[in-house]
């Protein structure tokens, strides 16, 4: 019998059988699987670790299932199958012994022994920026017979902007007629500390979600989109945000799109076209001024101020708050769900 990974319809049955308190060996008869595949997909998804007190001095391990978040990893896990990358601080430091004495990247590759990566490898992390030599310093234009160079990173992000632009979003998230489209946006500490502060913001009742990530960039933003989406995830629709790099990259695009929902860039210069996101961001800052290092700021404190912004009378809500009108609007979800 041939072995095939296990589908996200699968995993959603495993979620909805292991959170009815079947046991494993149950939901590997129900699946028609062996006991060690389902043992091996609930063990390795678990973020981090749950204990229950049940006896005194001893503890049992809670193991949780969700089947969108075992689906992504299981995602991450083939794009990391292949042939590692030659790129390492060793090569790294021999090329670039290399173009401190004028050698072009072709009599590096051909002309010295110690270097053992091709003419195109050190060309291709010249343009991704890994060494020391930026692409406006080469001699010459890149020739290369027949190929293509590839694009440089700025190339592919406008490429990613273009076909995200706002003006493909939908009339209804423009005037907030529907409920579910979201802003993002980071508000930045003072200069020289590197935590940073991702804020989201519902378009039509304008709630607040904010969460401390490490630096600003795509990779950091990552655990704040899966924060985000296993808290709103099931009402979010379409997130919009700036040209910033830590947004304008494929990785967090891609992360984003695989929970099902559309990315979209505000045109330059133009806040307006996130309004909402940065109007709580000022509002936020009244708690956190700039020029304020972020990292003494626990997430507590940080979600102690957000249900305060949250917890606001609003005017535009007939002064009822953000968090009453994100309420009424999953109220209306539910009631068209019945019908």
């Amino acid at each position: 019998m041939v072995y095939t990974h296990l589908t996200l319809e699968e995993r959603a049955k495993i979620e909805l059988l292991w959170n009815q308190g079947k046991r494993m060996a149950d939901i590997a008869r129900v699946l028609g699987r062996h006991r060690s595949t389902i043992s091996r997909e609930i063990r390795r998804t678990q973020d981090f670790d749950d204990y229950k007190e049940f006896m005194p001095k001893k503890r049992m391990k809670i193991l949780r299932y969700n089947a969108r978040s075992a689906e992504l990893k299981s995602r991450r896990r083939k794009q990391n199958v292949g042939r590692r990358s030659l790129y390492s601080s060793y090569n790294s430091r021999k090329i670039n012994k290399y173009l401190l004495k004028k050698y072009s990247p072709e009599q590096i590759a051909c002309g010295t022994k110690d270097v053992t990566v091709s003419t195109n490898t050190i060309y291709n992390w010249i343009y991704l920026g890994k060494l020391k030599l930026k692409r406006s310093d080469l001699r010459r234009k890149r020739r290369r017979k027949g190929k293509r160079v590839r694009a440089s990173e700025n190339e592919l992000n406008r490429e990613l902007i273009k076909n995200r632009s706002i003006e493909l979003r939908p009339k209804e998230a423009n005037d907030r007629s529907e409920f579910g489209h979201w802003e993002l946006d980071t508000i930045l500490p003072k200069r020289g500390s590197k935590d940073v502060i991702a804020t989201f913001s519902e378009r039509k009742t304008r709630l607040l979600f904010a969460v401390k990530i490490k630096s600003r960039s795509g990779i950091a933003l990552i655990p704040a989109i899966d924060t985000f989406m296993s808290l709103y995830g099931e009402y979010a629709k379409s997130i919009t945000c700036d040209h910033g790099t830590e947004f304008a990259n494929s990785t967090l695009v891609r992360q984003i799109e695989n929970y099902g929902v559309h990315v979209y860039f505000a045109h330059p210069y133009a806040p307006h076209e996130r309004g909402s996101n940065e109007n709580l961001n000022g509002l936020l800052r009244e708690y956190i001024p700039k020029k304020t290092s972020f990292s003494k700021l626990s997430q507590a404190e940080l979600k102690t101020y957000v249900n305060e912004l949250n917890d606001r009378p609003k005017k535009l809500h007939g002064f009822k708050t953000c968090r009453e009108a994100f309420k009424r609007e999953l109220g209306r979800l539910k009631d068209a769900e019945k019908w």
